[in-house]
């Protein structure tokens, strides 16, 4: 199944940012030079950096050759600050969104240009004059950061289809087969968490109340096709052991400033609780619980399959790719009935990209 991967999206975002904040700063000194009246000519900003001279000279014309040159020394630096604010903007590295990410990238361009310029044109800058290459970089920057967020993300909310919920019965879906099996006595849940491969599950509380507590028992189990066309094979790679369940760790609103608090515990044998405080106070209102699973450890998934008993609120599941916990994920919300089991079927179309909150353009379908 194609799955969109993060190193392509950063790979893709680079070469874009850097072309168009290159292709930019070089508009702006060229109409610089043409509201002087010496397109192309020295003393011009372009004529100046390309002809690696600070004396006026205002009939020498530009050398093409030196242009050329000049051009994709620059394209290649571009392209390489794009490479650093793009991975740093993925791993949530970079406060502030949109602005935090302008003055992240007009920091970097400011010392790479400078850099490069004295290295390969030494006395340009001064020539150029500190006010017009500010505000070159300062294009260039804009433009930078415009293409980076227009690469990840839209400003259309994501949207989740509600997932298939089944007490009992087949599946509607031929090639999946269904895990239903025995509840235990007295009500207690099955016990295994079996993700898909190189993701990793995310659960989020989405109660939007000002402050709640929250409890949900759950059971997670994914389902692969066999190695025979037509059958399936169901594979148990995580448990609620004890031991097991102390692999998982929670992330919670506290990582920009809220307050809300979450953990997960096992409550008997093969059966976990994840429970907490969640809060919207200064601008918070999530948590969560995450685990790695080992990298291909179901490599032909078809669906999902949670046994929870939940407190009757929303929650949502997430599945990422690789080690980074950050960047885009696979995202499905749940229902929960209070104080019943529930089995919930997801088949793994369902699931939609998500990047901080919004659908990122590029992602592919999971």
């Amino acid at each position: 199944m194609p799955i969109s991967t993060k190193s392509g999206d950063i790979a893709f975002a680079s070469i874009l940012s850097g072309a168009y904040a290159s292709a930019a700063i070089a508009l702006f000194f060229l109409v610089a030079d043409a509201l002087g009246g010496r397109i192309l000519h020295t003393p011009s900003l372009m004529g100046q950096v390309v002809l690696f001279n600070t004396a006026p000279a205002n009939v020498t014309t530009v050398r093409l050759d030196a242009l050329a040159i000049y051009s994709v020394v620059h394209l290649m630096t571009f392209i390489g600050i794009g490479s650093l604010v793009t991975k740093a903007y993925s791993r949530s590295m970079i406060p502030g969104s949109g602005p935090g990410l302008f003055v992240f990238t007009l920091g970097l361009l400011t010392v790479g240009t400078m850099a490069v310029d004295r290295v390969f044109y030494p006395g340009i800058i001064d020539a150029i004059g500190r006010l017009p290459l500010a505000l070159g970089n300062g294009t260039a920057s804009a433009t930078m950061t415009a293409m980076i967020y227009w690469t990840f993300a839209t400003n259309d909310s994501a949207s989740t289809d509600e997932p298939v919920i089944h007490s009992s019965g087949p599946s509607p879906k031929d090639r999946v087969l269904r895990a239903t099996p025995a509840a235990r006595q007295n009500g207690a849940a099955p016990s295994r968490l079996i993700p898909p491969p190189r993701r990793t599950p995310k659960v989020y509380s989405t109660a939007r109340t000002q402050s709640s507590r929250f409890a949900s028992l759950f059971f997670l189990s994914v389902l692969s096709f066999g190695a025979l066309e037509g059958q399936t094979e169901q594979r148990t790679i995580l448990s609620f052991e004890p031991d097991a369940v102390s692999g998982w760790f929670a992330v919670n609103d506290g990582v920009m400033g809220g307050v809300s608090s979450s953990r997960i515990r096992p409550a008997s044998h093969d059966i976990a609780i994840f429970e907490g405080h969640l809060s919207l106070e200064n601008n918070g209102g999530f948590a969560s619980v995450r685990t790695p699973i080992n990298e291909g450890a179901l490599s032909k998934a078809a669906a999902v399959v949670l046994t929870v008993r939940g407190d009757g609120k929303r929650y949502q599941l997430r599945l990422r790719m690789g080690r980074n916990w950050d960047g885009v994920a696979y995202a499905v919300n749940f229902e929960t009935t209070a104080d019943t089991w529930t089995t919930i079927e997801i088949p793994l179309e369902q699931f939609q990209p998500m990047f901080r909150g919004f659908v990122p353009r590029n992602a592919r379908a999971l």
